[in-house]
């Protein structure tokens, strides 16, 4: 694509993830933005609301050209990117999908009190979930349980008519300390949404990269899982020692594997997850 926009005979800057402006004077010298298959994970808050003001009060072109990480699947759904598209991102609430049932369970351990950019992980954490809820349609229904050393159902799988009080119930999600355990979580899980008689059963796991312990028959029992339809997503915050086993995870249930550098990168992993495997 910039080899042909340079061919028109327009001065092109070819950049890939991180290579964003991060200050209003340095986005000033350009013309027009185009994210050419560009997942949101690559963009922070402050970025994406950098291009969103650009365009709607200095008048910045912008284009987004559809792909794996474009749009909805890429992340960018309630984003401030997504505010600037010519296209609703909320398909979710169509009737026309059918109905999905999604769990999320979330490390609760002490390693998700840590601050960043001002605010605990875990609050990061249940953000994310909360945009999942935000997202799916009223047909859909929403779960979401904390795993440290025990299991706590914070939000039991549900329908999403009053998505406020699901919401408030994800907002209960607390550190509890202890580690990430990834065979109780993997157990839960099953035991959820097995219960389910939704069309699309979805497991979403978020677990630290370096402190993933307790791992038990996890392998197997999500290969089970996925023979009768039930897929297995999982979310690694931090490139640590159990990433390699946590990739392996998610590969032999049948959903997608995210890296999450930092926390604030969730929601986007969240709602990108949750709809590529509900559609």
């Amino acid at each position: 694509l910039s080899e042909a926009l340079e061919a028109s005979g327009l001065e092109v800057d070819l950049r890939g993830p991180g290579g964003f402006p991060a200050r209003p004077d340095e986005l000033q010298q350009y013309e027009a933005v185009v994210f050419n298959d560009f997942n949101a994970v690559s963009l922070t808050a402050g970025q994406m609301r950098l291009c969103q003001v650009a365009v709607k009060e200095s008048g910045l072109g912008f284009a987004m050209i559809g792909g794996e990480n474009s749009f909805l699947s890429g992340g960018y759904y309630n984003t401030p990117v997504a505010d600037i598209l010519p296209v609703d991102l909320n398909i979710r609430q169509r009737k026309t999908f059918p109905s999905t049932a999604v769990l999320i369970v979330v490390d609760c351990s002490g390693s998700m009190g840590m601050i960043e950019d001002g605010e605990e992980k875990i609050r990061l954490a249940a953000r994310a979930a909360e945009e999942t809820v935000k997202l799916m349609g009223p047909n859909d229904r929403v779960g979401v349980y904390g795993s440290s050393d025990g299991i706590e159902h914070v939000a039991e799988i549900q329908e999403l008519t009053n998505k406020e009080h699901v919401i408030s119930q994800i907002r209960r999600l607390a550190v509890t300390g202890g580690g990430i355990y990834i065979g109780p979580s993997v157990v839960a899980g099953e035991a959820a949404l097995r219960a389910e008689s939704s069309k699309v059963r979805h497991l979403i796991i978020l677990a630290d990269g370096s402190d993933s312990t307790d791992w038990r028959d996890s392998m197997t029992r999500v290969k089970s899982m996925l023979a009768d339809k039930i897929t297995t997503s999982v979310v690694a915050i931090g490139d640590g020692q159990d990433v390699k086993q946590l990739r392996a995870l998610a590969a032999l249930g049948g959903g997608r594997f995210y890296l999450a550098a930092r926390a604030n990168q969730l929601p986007a992993i969240f709602t990108q997850d949750a709809s590529l495997m509900a559609r």
